[in-house]
């Protein structure tokens, strides 16, 4: 039973505290700390418990502290009470369990390090797509050993990437074409469109935003409704080109 008793939420003591009043009736904290081989001082501490759970009650007109059990359908009530409390607790710990679900987690990177670490990333892309905005130009300008090693890995995971270039990206895309084949496909943005040092990358939930140029920095957001939203956006922009 004090396995039972320990899943309705008391604890080990106030099981063994609890089924010695039912059975015995009153008793002094003399007679249960004797008996159960608990101080005194922990027996208080107990029989106060078991008082605020309404378990028990303490007798009234002696002397001498004497607690006694009350009927076990008390329990019961208790239970139900707890019940009742959660339900009406639920409303407010779902729309509390709802904003930390929906909250973006954020990480920053620094340096070229850190920008290779979220290129490093992408290559666990579950739906082994990434979609990319940017220049690949500066990339291979600033990084290219990096950069050919993260291609050539990209192609052997068999992910595909969507990348949306400045104009001056142009000989690089054809380059990277040559070497990931049917994993890489590529469009410009017009002519007067500037080579902007910057790349965004979106795969699964998550979104990138990196600079290429000193100083070296990028941020990865990852949330589902925005990483849905600016694969929309970009979606949308590559069927324009």
């Amino acid at each position: 039973m004090i396995t039972q008793l320990q899943q309705l939420g008391l604890t080990q003591q106030e099981a063994l505290v609890y089924l010695f009043l039912l059975e015995n009736g009153q008793s002094t904290v003399k007679q249960l700390s004797k008996t159960l081989n608990i101080s005194a001082t922990n027996c208080y501490h107990l029989l106060d418990s078991l008082v605020a759970q309404k378990l028990i009650t303490e007798v009234t007109g002696v002397k001498i502290k004497t607690y006694v059990a009350r009927d076990p359908e008390s329990l019961i009530q208790r239970t139900t009470d707890l019940q009742t409390i959660a339900q009406q607790l639920a409303p407010d710990l779902r729309a509390l369990y709802t904003i930390q679900k929906n909250k973006p987690t954020v990480r920053f990177f620094d340096g070229q390090d850190g920008i290779q670490e979220i290129y490093l990333q992408t290559l666990h892309a579950q739906t082994k797509k990434i979609i990319a905005v940017g220049s690949t130009n500066q990339l291979n300008k600033s990084m290219q050993r990096f950069f050919d090693r993260y291609r050539k890995q990209v192609h052997d995971r068999e992910i595909v990437v969507y990348d949306i270039l400045t104009p001056n990206s142009a000989a690089v895309a054809n380059a990277t074409k040559q070497v990931m084949r049917g994993y890489y496909d590529a469009k410009l943005l017009p002519k007067n469109v500037a080579d902007i040092p910057t790349d965004i990358l979106i795969w699964d939930d998550s979104v990138a935003l990196i600079t290429l140029q000193e100083p070296y920095f990028g941020t990865i957001i990852t949330q589902p409704l925005i990483a849905q939203t600016m694969s929309a956006v970009l979606e949308t922009l590559w069927a324009k080109l």
